[in-house]
């Protein structure tokens, strides 16, 4: 998931544009939105795969993810990459499990 599209139209977001805590906020908000369609919120959360950029982003990331996470009960990675596609500065990957095991 990146922060960089407006998910309403698919185009891309101009706040997004070089504002890697607009990014990351976003990313957290449609994952939240995700995983309520599916009956899951971010305490089902496992696991995440942060892509970034830049290493010098992962403080804001760390930041908002414990805005999100609070308990920090989640196993993280971080990698950092060059190429991405379009303006995103991260892409961030969930795995969440169902409770009942599902």
């Amino acid at each position: 998931m990146t922060g960089q599209w407006d998910l309403a139209t698919w185009e891309l977001d101009p706040k997004a544009v070089r504002d890697m805590t607009y990014q990351t906020r976003r990313v957290f908000e449609w994952a939240q939105q995700v995983l309520a369609k599916c009956g899951l919120t971010f305490e089902d959360v496992v696991s995440t795969t942060t892509f970034l950029r830049s290493m010098k982003d992962l403080e804001v990331v760390i930041r908002i993810t414990s805005e999100f996470i609070p308990a920090g009960d989640v196993t993280s990675t971080a990698v950092a990459g060059l190429d991405f596609v379009g303006a995103g500065e991260l892409e961030i990957n969930f795995v969440a499990l169902f409770p009942d095991g599902r």
